[in-house]
Order: structure tokens, then sequence, then C-alpha cells
């Protein structure tokens, strides 16, 4: 929905009748281009907690265009995704580190 939003912005840019228009235009393209910047960031602490720092650096050394390359190379790749499996022991520190911010949120609500 992003990316369909970016090419909106970038077709009403291409077809301003004036100034102004193209301003806005440019405006809804930035606005959907953040935004898209902001999901992929937003993945990043979901990949693995003891590789933050190396997932970061690629997001931050190449934003959407590394991710999607590495990501969405094509359906063999999604396919082989299919096949991954965490440990055990991965699991279960995950859901403690997840259940251990649940709770301090509910702490801090209440």
């Amino acid at each position: 929905m992003l990316i369909a939003g970016e090419g909106l912005g970038l077709y009403a840019f291409a077809h301003a009748p004036g100034v102004a228009l193209a301003i806005v235009s440019m405006l809804v393209f930035g606005l959907f281009t953040h935004m898209a910047c902001g999901a992929t960031y937003a993945l990043v602490p979901f990949i693995d907690r003891k590789v933050l720092g190396g997932v970061a650096g690629v997001i931050g050394a190449g934003g959407n265009a590394i991710a999607a390359g590495f990501l969405m190379k094509g359906l063999g790749t999604a396919l082989c995704a299919l096949a991954v499996r965490f440990s055990p022991e991965h699991k279960a520190r995950e859901a403690a580190l997840r259940d251990n911010a649940l709770a301090v949120n509910n702490v801090i609500a209440n």
C-alpha cells in the first residue's frame, strides 16, 4: 500500500497542471516514502535481538532497497523462508522478553 501511495504521488507530480499541485503531490510522495522507511525500521527488533546492531546496519545502509533485495528476491526465496525454524531456546528467550515487556507495559498503564 505504501509503494502504491508513492506511485500515486509521483503520478500526480508528473501530471500536475501547476506548481501548487506539484508541491502537494511531492509532499504526499515524501509522506509515503517516510512511512515505508518507518515500516522497515519497525521490523528491526523482531529479527533477532543478538544481531540487532547488524540488522540495523543493513537496514540503515541501504534502507528499503537492500531489505527488499534480501527479503523478496523471488518466489524461491520466499518459499525458503517457510523452512526457517528457531531453536526452542531462542523461542523461550524471545517469549520471556515479550512477556517482560508486556508486564512492564501493564504496570505503566495501571
